[in-house]
């Protein structure tokens, strides 16, 4: 307990703003999201040996700092990726307001295989009919000061993604994949990955 007590002492100390405190829980998915909904807490933050901890449908999201996360002065990117499905638009959300926050830029990525064709592209024009297109747009609209950028990566999501945010501040995905594809994804990141659920 006398740990948990230095920890906060010592976030207190370092961002006096913020009101800081510490609680023992039991160590479950569970209990963890209990304590979320009783807080009320937008996001919930979890370290590398947590990875199992993945929200579902109407929960809050979860940033998941592994062991090889950085530190950085510079405002580096936003990374989010995304498919051709309607899921992704809470994690477009989410990282188009964390790059507004931090006053950086996104980075749009599309990882595809021929089974999963882009929905954006040189050789693939966005159509009506792809729900990504208006979604972006949409989201867009909401922040005119983010400047961002659009890119296919031709391969897994959970190799492709990773290595496309390796100068990211922050990967961002929605919770569509499987909970073992999801902790590679997350193990091979070296930048925090944010795991938005849909809404």
């Amino acid at each position: 307990m006398w740990q948990l007590d230095r920890l906060v002492a010592g976030l207190a100390s370092q961002h006096p703003g913020l009101s800081v405190s510490g609680i023992v829980l039991e160590p479950t998915p569970a209990a963890l999201f209990e304590l979320v909904d009783a807080v009320e807490a937008a996001v919930l933050v979890v370290g590398p040996g947590r990875g199992n901890v993945l929200p579902s449908r109407g929960q809050c999201p979860v940033v998941v700092v592994n062991g090889r996360a950085r530190r950085c002065e510079s405002p580096r990117p936003v990374m989010v990726g995304v498919d051709a499905a309607d899921t992704c638009v809470p994690a477009l959300r989410f990282a188009f307001a964390f790059a507004h926050r931090d006053a950086t830029a996104v980075r749009v990525v599309q990882a595809w295989s021929r089974r999963t064709p882009p929905a954006f592209g040189p050789d693939c024009p966005p159509e009506p009919m792809s729900p990504l297109v208006p979604a972006l747009a949409d989201v867009v609209t909401g922040f005119p000061d983010v400047p961002f950028e659009l890119a296919l990566a031709q391969g897994r999501p959970t190799r492709q993604l990773p290595a496309r945010a390796s100068d990211a501040a922050l990967l961002v995905v929605g919770e569509r994949y499987a909970p073992r594809r999801m902790r590679s994804l997350v193990r091979k990141a070296v930048c925090p990955v944010a795991i938005v659920p849909r809404a």
